[in-house]
């Protein structure tokens, strides 16, 4: 059943968290008191059509709906995507010699969703018994061994319908570009746009891993660095059971993730139903210029018109100051745009 969204808001999340979703609705459209009060099992999405198009931000399940009653009675609906099957499901199984994503891949299989992983088939899953890699799930819920193995690949995820994203070592790419022109005038395709520069994860990150290995009765030691503008910012981490290699990767993996906290973008745009944290954000005409991994976006949306702000990091080691100014004239925006109302054009401000 189709019903009209008075306001609403999805976020959606490439950060190892679930995209989430509200929407309040007239409680006395036809039919949506009673559908929305009789909800168990459910698929429910969220679709929006403004000028650059029509597309459904998200599919997944309510979690609860409020009704209010009264003169312009609403029904407010709260859910999450279809990673909330990975929540719900409890998982007692052992892999052995596995990769993490054959893991992830079997997880999603066990709930109904496709995986789509990018960046390599992983790392080792588990911890080295004798001469195998065991991984043990004791009751363990799927989304909490996806989130363990995640953080050992440096991979993010994230669900768009019913396909299951996992990618290691992100680097991000082009597909949403924001431009900025001082002028005179000064010109741009969005309504703001920050970027704030952690100075401490832009300088040289020196993580040091040492892993005990009961098998092999010795210390292994690895050491990862990424940055460099500046330090080292020295971390050290105790994680048991891995071999020589396998803590060398986790420590270089972990110095890229601390690393890549140097530069944060916040840029408020015109909605865009076809932009999703896989997109990428390029921004130009600043003195960061480069291009981000898209961490998370925010939808506006409801009687009162559609827009989205968008937040994106580092897309690889020691961004650090991208290639300067730019003055050439504004463009109209990547991907549909982030340009304004009137087809992308760029604003005057």
């Amino acid at each position: 059943m189709m019903i009209p969204v008075l306001t609403g808001h999805v976020e959606q999340n490439g950060t190892r968290r679930s995209s989430t979703f509200s929407a309040t609705v007239p409680l006395y459209y036809p039919g949506a008191e009673a559908t929305l009060a009789a909800l168990g099992d459910n698929q429910t999405g969220i679709i929006v059509q403004n000028v650059t198009g029509s597309g459904t931000l998200i599919m997944g399940e309510a979690d609860s709906t409020d009704f209010h009653y009264g003169q312009n009675g609403t029904i407010t609906v709260t859910g999450r995507d279809n990673s909330i099957r990975l929540h719900n499901k409890v998982v007692d199984k052992t892999w052995t010699d596995q990769k993490s994503v054959q893991v992830v891949q079997d997880l999603c299989s066990m709930v109904g969703l496709g995986c789509v992983p990018t960046g390599g088939p992983g790392t080792d899953a588990g911890k080295a018994l004798d001469q195998e890699y065991t991984k043990i799930a004791d009751k363990e819920t799927a989304i909490a061994i996806i989130a363990k193995l995640a953080e050992q690949d440096n991979a993010r995820w994230w669900v768009d319908g019913n396909t299951f994203h996992y990618d290691i070592d992100p680097q991000g790419g082009g597909g949403f570009s924001v431009h900025y022109s001082k002028g005179p005038p000064e010109k741009a395709d969005f309504f703001t746009l920050s970027i704030k520069r952690n100075i401490q994860a832009g300088k040289q990150i020196k993580v040091t891993i040492d892993s005990w290995h009961t098998k092999e009765k010795k210390m292994n030691s690895g050491e990862g660095e990424a940055g460099g503008n500046g330090g080292p910012v020295e971390y050290q981490y105790n994680i048991p059971g891995l071999k020589e290699g396998d803590v060398q990767q986790r420590a270089q993996n972990k110095a890229k993730e601390i690393n890549r906290h140097e530069l944060t973008v916040h840029v408020r745009v015109v909605g865009d139903p076809s932009i999703n944290v896989g997109s990428g954000l390029s921004v130009s005409g600043t003195v960061f210029d480069q291009t981000y991994i898209i961490d998370s976006i925010h939808h506006h949306f409801g009687m009162s018109g559609y827009t989205m702000d968008i937040t994106a990091r580092n897309s690889r080691g020691g961004g650090g100051l991208g290639g300067g100014e730019s003055s050439g004239e504004s463009g109209t925006g990547g991907a549909g745009g982030g340009g304004g109302g009137t087809g992308g054009l760029p604003l005057a401000l």
